[in-house]
């Protein structure tokens, strides 16, 4: 071999070792920039995902909160010594009684009337099926919802409340679907 074909041959080696590198380059700034999409998904995916863990931590404490006061109020409802106790003399009415004085003169008073218990038990019977006619019957219950009836007073929380928590949780389902959406268009490439 001569000179000039050992220099063309160390030219080209060192060509090839240069491309070499830059190649090399390139794949680890490819692999670098996709490790780092990578995380920027996992990242929002998991930030997603906490934020439907909080909506439903609010929801649950919602539906406590609403269990609770719908406990006291079927409490509150139910005659018993208890409510006896809290509402037996608080309610009245006055009539008015055409009465002849000592002189035999017509005379007109009020008289306070006290409702008896019976009537205020009969009153509370009468909410409470009030609230059970208007509550949804387990058939109206979506299967697969999680939820169940106990009684038809269970399913009667604000309209307001469970609105504002399902939008949170509509929000947090749109960006998991969009996340989704980001993994399979990229290949569902890991770390």
């Amino acid at each position: 071999m001569t000179d000039t074909s050992k220099e063309a041959i160390n030219r080209a080696i060192s060509s090839l070792r240069r491309n070499d590198r830059l190649l090399s380059a390139s794949l680890i700034e490819a692999l670098a920039t996709e490790r780092d999409a990578d995380t920027e998904r996992a990242e929002q995916a998991e930030a997603a995902r906490k934020e439907l863990f909080d909506a439903n931590i609010e929801i649950v404490k919602a539906c406590s909160t609403f269990r609770t006061r719908v406990a006291a109020l079927e409490g509150a409802l139910t005659p018993d010594g208890d409510t006896k106790a809290a509402f037996i003399g608080e309610f009245k009415f006055s009539i008015d009684l055409n009465v002849e004085d000592e002189d035999g003169e017509p005379q007109e008073i009020q008289h306070q009337v006290y409702v008896p218990w019976d009537t205020t038990k009969e009153i509370m019977a009468a909410i409470r099926n009030y609230a059970a006619l208007s509550a949804p019957a387990a058939a109206d219950v979506p299967a697969g919802s999680g939820w169940t009836v106990t009684s038809g007073v269970d399913l009667q929380i604000r309209g307001a409340d469970i609105a504002a928590s399902q939008q949170a949780a509509d929000r947090v389902r749109a960006e998991l679907e969009r996340l989704e959406r980001l993994d399979r268009q990229s290949g569902g490439a890991e770390l």
